[in-house]
């Protein structure tokens, strides 16, 4: 009877809550499937081993996490690869093929692929137990995991990527994990982004690098690892790519998963979409402004970017805003604009969210959205706080727990 309550629980565990902040499926169908997804008119040169591993990345968008304890004699060896088309298993042969001291696993759990040194089990790597001490949902990925993670655990930060970029959010439910769930949790919470952990050269010891996967050549198309993710979460999109339309329109969807998708989707095709296309073409006033949060969240991510949806946005914007009539959006929409100092400008919004009573569903549409607008700034915190709203969700003690962000304690060697 054992083996049938471990099957029932990891059944419970894995079936997706769609419609709230804790949403997003597990495992990652989108990871689970890119060892099975073809990429076209592939060609890397690099020198070196790490160099190798992040241009196919950023290059070919094929997520993966790279694990070196130690440095090896073939790291130093030279990658070429060339083909018209191939899978991401290929891809990933080849290139351990050419450094025959690693391998890859994929993760049975999230779908998450690490590439590792063949001496080193999977089930070995980051197995040190962290208790969450309460649940800590759109948290900023860099200033709530994965730095503290870090400090908790005694791992150097290296210098790829420190900035906004990394303050995704991420849902992590109460409960004990070994560091390397959390990191594969942060994967599966935004496609766009990979680990690197290497030896520092900082006195000994692992350092983390964070890799963001973004490509910037605007002549190239939508890669396909992107356009694959795109019809995972989403659907096929009518002409193969998904148009400015279409991913404005997502981005105003009532489902927040699909909001978050088309957001991912975005990010890791910025380069190839005007902005105010991704606005302008979204359908309606209402949709514009969903359309500007959502390019807001997936790039500037609360930072830098002190009046965005007022002065960033498509031109004549700001009268999208006098025709907010949604409840939900008029909520994130004071909450952004609390955010950017311009909250006492558009005081009528305060009076559509106080005179509505909120449904559970209407609730689980715009929570997330919340929650990472809570976490980006105290300013948006004390508007919430001062509509008083009667929702568990947005209660003071829940309000208090979210912006608590010591989530981690260590579990202490004797006790995993």
């Amino acid at each position: 009877m054992f083996w049938l309550f471990g099957l029932m629980t990891l059944v419970i565990f894995w079936i997706p809550k769609v419609g709230n902040a804790e949403g997003i499926q597990i495992p990652s169908k989108w990871d689970e499937g890119l060892l099975n997804t073809e990429f076209h008119n592939v060609s890397i040169k690099a020198g070196d081993m790490e160099s190798a591993w992040r241009e196919i990345g950023s290059k070919y968008l094929l997520r993966a996490n790279l694990y070196m304890d130690v440095r090896s004699d073939s790291d130093s060896e030279s990658f070429s690869f060339n083909k018209e088309t191939t899978t991401g298993k290929e891809l990933i042969e080849a290139f351990i093929a050419t450094y025959p001291a690693y391998t890859y696993t994929q993760d049975y759990e999230t779908g998450v692929i690490w590439i590792h040194r063949k001496q080193v089990n999977y089930e070995d790597i980051l197995t040190q137990k962290i208790k969450i001490n309460h649940s800590a949902y759109q948290a900023p990925a860099f200033n709530v995991v994965i730095w503290p993670l870090c400090r908790l655990l005694s791992i150097q930060l290296g210098t790829l990527n420190r900035g906004p970029s990394f303050n995704y959010g991420v849902d992590l439910p109460t409960g004990i994990y070994t560091a390397k769930k959390i990191v594969n949790l942060c994967c599966i919470a935004n496609p766009n982004k990979a680990f690197d952990f290497v030896p520092s050269f900082l006195g000994g010891g692992i350092m983390i690098e964070l890799d963001d996967l973004y490509y910037s050549n605007p002549l190239a198309p939508p890669r396909a690892g992107a356009v694959r993710f795109w019809e995972i979460e989403i659907g096929k999109s009518t002409n193969g790519i998904p148009s400015a339309v279409e991913a404005g329109a997502i981005m105003a969807d009532a489902d927040p998963i699909k909001r978050w998708a088309a957001r991912c989707y975005f990010e890791a095709a910025t380069i190839n979409y005007r902005w105010s296309d991704i606005f302008e073409k979204s359908g309606s006033p209402e949709n514009e402004v969903w359309a500007a949060l959502g390019v807001e969240a997936a790039i500037y991510r609360g930072i830098n970017d002190p009046q965005f949806l007022v002065a960033n946005a498509a031109p004549g914007f700001t009268t999208n805003l006098t025709q907010i009539n949604d409840p939900g959006l008029a909520l994130v929409t004071s909450l952004e604009l609390a955010r950017e100092k311009q909250g006492t400008n558009y005081l009528y919004l305060d009076t559509i969210v106080s005179q509505h009573k909120f449904t559970e569903a209407e609730i689980g549409s715009i929570k997330s959205d919340v929650y990472r607008l809570v976490h980006e700034s105290p300013l948006a915190l004390d508007k919430l706080k001062s509509l008083k709203l009667d929702v568990p969700e947005f209660s003071p003690k829940a309000l208090d727990e979210l912006a608590d962000t010591n989530i981690f304690t260590l579990v202490p060697a004797e006790k995993q």
